[in-house]
């Protein structure tokens, strides 16, 4: 395609289905990334890229392929990225051959910074910005293409063109191309991201009913997030043409700004953006700069450090890349160079390991180690949140983040067979419950630790559902199969690890645990990410991990804090306001909200806040028609801790029902406070 011969890449399993919803198979999606290839390359031309994978279709768990593993053939070229304590070799797809390769390995979703290497193979400065618009609940591409508009006209007035896509998802993605002025040094990625930023909270001010600058999800409700983050220049975002990993073969789709502007706009599918494609070529190519379309000279192929060959006993994988756990995924673009990842340093050697201390006696189960207790975390207590989330933020974040599993925490001990025939696992509950036999099917971890034995994990054997969300009534019964989330590692060899930092620590697991079949490490991975895949699989909360905490055993300490989003009360109705109250749809015959309240002595109620979300539009009706038989003119007699706007467009009725409401945390430090409310409450039911 490029006047050079190019490999020639075998595909395997043509016929697997990769989205079960349409019947579109590999040997479509193989076609699709050949055919495109003349309009997106020179989009990815010298970015490293990360990818999300796919091994068996979009219905199943997906894993994020940064590193080129051993697997990655040796024409792929490579970039070595630095992080902070380590170096990643990241592949650059250059070619059609590149992209094809992808495809046979069904990395379906291409990811990108905003910034190209040289010919060296060192970053160069962006040579775009990107505008991530994200509607949030009870928002659409209509609301999207009205942000689109605002951004193009402050933009323009900058003097920089601005290119739209749909995002193959549910939003728009803004291009900018950055073109080096005449005596100026070129922007740094700090500068662009400021200047997004600045952008982002500008429209915020001026059009708060529908923007909105933060990440935080339930603020989101009805407004489209101005997303500037994605110029960091340790993220990424998905390529113009990249296929999604969604429920359809959408794909992200240039468009015109005359199509922006249609009531009609929608995703494209893939067969959709290539046909636009053959027929108009890059709708987008003004975002091309003369530098960017130098061909950029061959780099030196180097061999991934990381040995991450998938075990032949684990699940195919046709790429034989590594494979991730199930909710090891991002709802927002994936930061494939967000975190700082530590290096893989040989651990110190402490002559007195606080793994010593806090140990169990496990002589019954014939480990013939000691094995530690596992370290406890604390709830984050509301300051801490708000420590949490700036650090989270930052660009130098000194917490590690995680999500919180619901399953049953255990240490996994891997030794030799007295025989040599193999090795040997043990799964110790926190009271030293042998869970081995109870769940044979994580023999295998058995086999994924190394040749240095004895190796001490801690970890949590999950169940997950369909869907991905861990079910513990699922793990009680052994109704699904279960899988391992491993998160630390303890001991290797006669190594005792718990004085190391937690940075050393995950690097000597990474190094040490093949992920494949029910063997997962659990990901680390930046706050928002953290945050919102726990909301969206329904999770108890995030785990945040200092970063230079040691392992602890058996102590409760606040170098772990929990971030858990739901706790649960039990209050009674007070009042409903109507959907749509106090705008032209107001509809009295369904609920909007509950007002809710607390019972603090007979006959007297304190109000705690109105919840507007978990309904059904069945459940507003119904709520509505029983709540009408209760309606009184007047608040009812003894409730106290009502503000006038609280009681704006209120329909007040007999506090004779009550219902459960779950919400994330109280938004006073005393929950007893007249003033406390119920933060982002959600409603479960009549009780």
């Amino acid at each position: 395609m490029l006047g050079v011969m190019q490999p020639q890449v075998t595909l395997t399993n043509p016929d697997k289905v990769l989205y079960p919803a349409t019947g579109t198979t590999k040997q479509q999606v193989f076609d699709y990334y050949t055919q495109i290839a003349p309009v997106m390359l020179p989009h990815l031309l010298g970015r490293p890229a990360t990818r999300k994978v796919w091994p068996n279709g979009v219905a199943q768990p997906m894993f994020y392929s940064k590193d080129a593993s051993r697997g990655t053939p040796d024409w792929i070229e490579r970039v070595p990225i630095q992080h902070q304590n380590s170096v990643k070799d990241y592949p650059l797809l250059n070619t059609e051959a590149a992209l094809q390769w992808d495809a046979q390995t069904a990395g379906l979703e291409i990811h990108v910074p905003q910034w190209r290497i040289d010919d060296a193979g060192k970053p160069l400065p962006p040579d775009r910005m990107v505008i991530d618009l994200d509607p949030g609940e009870k928002a659409g591409l209509k609301e999207c293409a009205k942000v689109a508009f605002l951004v193009k006209d402050i933009v323009n007035g900058m003097g920089l063109e601005l290119y739209p896509c749909t995002s193959g998802s549910k939003g728009i993605h803004l291009y900018a191309p950055l073109k080096p002025q005449k005596g100026k040094a070129p922007l740094t990625s700090a500068q662009v991201s400021d200047l997004a930023k600045e952008l982002a909270r500008h429209l915020e001010a001026e059009h708060p009913d529908l923007v909105i600058s933060t990440l935080s999800k339930a603020a989101r409700v009805g407004k489209v997030m101005v997303d500037w983050s994605q110029n960091n220049g340790k993220k990424t975002t998905i390529s113009p043409y990249s296929l999604r990993g969604t429920a359809e073969p959408y794909a992200v789709a240039p468009r015109t700004w005359e199509e922006i502007a249609d009531p009609n706009l929608r995703q494209l599918t893939f067969t959709e953006v290539l046909a636009r494609a053959k027929k108009q070529g890059d709708l987008i190519s003004g975002l091309l700069g003369g530098k960017t379309q130098t061909k950029i000279k061959s780099l030196k192929n180097s061999q991934s450090t990381r040995d991450s060959a998938l075990p032949q006993n684990g699940p195919q994988n046709d790429g034989n890349t590594k494979q991730s756990g199930p909710l090891h995924e991002s709802s927002s673009p994936p930061n494939g160079m967000d975190k700082s990842e530590p290096a893989l340093h040989p651990p110190r050697h402490s002559a007195r390991s606080p793994l010593r201390a806090e140990s169990q006696n496990l002589e019954n189960v014939d480990i013939g180690i000691e094995v530690p207790s596992p370290m406890l975390a604390v709830m984050a207590s509301q300051g801490e949140l708000a420590m949490l989330e700036k650090d989270g933020n930052s660009d130098n974040p000194q917490w590690r983040y995680e999500m919180k599993w619901d399953g049953y925490r255990v240490i996994a001990i891997v030794t030799k067979n007295k025989d040599n025939s193999g090795n040997k696992l043990r799964l110790l509950s926190r009271n030293g419950q042998d869970y081995t036999d109870r769940y044979p099917e994580l023999e295998p971890l058995a086999e994924r630790v190394g040749t240095k034995l004895p190796v001490v994990l801690d970890g949590e054997i999950v169940a997950l559902t369909k869907t991905g969300q861990p079910s513990f009534r699922d793990l009680q019964a052994h109704s699904l199969p279960v899988s391992i989330e491993v998160f630390d590692i303890l001991q290797i060899g006669d190594k005792h690890l718990g004085n190391e930092p937690l940075t050393k620590r995950r690097d000597l697991l990474e190094k040490t645990v093949t992920e494949a079949g029910p063997v997962h490490i659990s990901p680390e991975l930046p706050y928002a990410d953290a945050i919102s895949i726990s909301e969206k699989f329904k999770l108890e909360g995030v785990m945040a991990k200092r970063a230079s905490s040691k392992y602890q055993p058996g102590a409760r300490s606040k170098d772990w804090l929990k971030i858990k989003h739901l706790q649960a009360g039990i209050y009674y109705i007070v009042g409903w306001k109507p959907y749509h109250a106090g705008d032209a749809n107001e509809n009295l015959n369904a609920i909007g909200s509950l007002l809710m309240a607390r019972k603090t002595a007979p006959n007297t109620y304190q109000f705690v806040g109105r919840v507007g979300t978990g309904f059904t539009e069945q459940m507003r009706r119904e709520l509505q028609a029983t709540l009408s038989q209760l309606n009184t003119e007047e608040p009812p007699k003894g409730i106290t801790a009502l503000t006038k706007p609280e009681q704006t467009a209120a329909q007040w009725v007999k506090p004779k029902l009550q219902g459960k409401v779950e919400f994330a945390e109280w938004t006073t430090a005393d929950p007893d406070a007249p003033q406390a409310r119920l933060r982002h409450p959600r409603w479960r039911g009549l009780i």
